[in-house]
């Protein structure tokens, strides 16, 4: 028997619905990305067996952004942004997560990390069912914070198409809108240099990563154990 780990492509976020308060204020964001602990949470979801992530695009794919900042936790940088934004006395949320055994480990470790800073964290997990059915009749209006894992494609165009505007009421659980974002979704589609096209993606991911509005977790792995015939 053979055993081989091949790194995956997909994409593990935690997001907030960013019209809802206090998420609306990118200082919460910054707040909360910097509390949560990604190293713990690998740890304890995943036994140790992936990688980090710090954007959307994974190694591998075209627009891969190598340079991506790398957040620190830092508790009391976090609590002084929560103090800027008047939300120093703390507040209480609501995390969604599908009900599994990965899922449920990572809200466990988020609600530590946050509960640091003075955020409550209350954890809803659903079955499948109710889980994707925020992706209809715009019900991620609802959520407030949601753990997501979405699969990839080796075009980065498929993992950008989630995320613009027109995807709000559908997959965009974030709710995030932003039109630079949408145009550069819209040039990667149609650019057929692979230079430009891979700093198109970058750049999109820049965006990303100002609003504030994905914690990105890892990129997943996976394992196969097969015979060598």
């Amino acid at each position: 028997i053979k055993v081989e780990k091949i790194s995956a492509i997909d994409y593990v976020w935690i997001g907030p619905n960013i019209e809802k308060k206090p998420f609306d204020d990118v200082r919460v964001r910054q707040a909360v990305r910097l509390a949560l602990d990604v190293p713990a949470i690998i740890a304890a979801a995943y036994n140790g067996s992936v990688e980090p992530a710090y954007a959307l695009e994974a190694p591998g794919i075209l627009g891969f952004w190598a340079d991506a900042p790398k957040y620190a936790r830092d508790i009391e940088a976090a609590k002084k942004l929560l103090d800027e934004a008047g939300q120093g006395g703390g507040f209480s949320t609501r995390l969604t997560v599908l009900n599994k055994a990965v899922a449920q480990a990572t809200a466990a470790v988020v609600q530590a990390n946050l509960a640091e800073i003075g955020i409550d964290v209350q954890i809803d997990a659903l079955d499948p069912g109710a889980y994707w059915a925020y992706g209809e009749n715009d019900a991620s209006k609802d959520l407030e914070l949601v753990l997501v894992e979405y699969h990839g494609k080796f075009d980065p165009g498929f993992q950008t198409q989630w995320f613009t505007s027109d995807q709000i009421g559908t997959w965009n659980w974030q709710r995030w809108s932003n039109k630079d974002f949408d145009e550069l979704h819209k040039k990667g589609g149609v650019e057929s240099d692979p230079k430009k096209r891979e700093q198109i993606y970058i750049d999109a991911q820049k965006l990303m990563d100002e609003s504030a509005a994905f914690w990105w977790i890892t990129h997943n792995a996976y394992t196969y154990a097969f015979k060598d015939t």
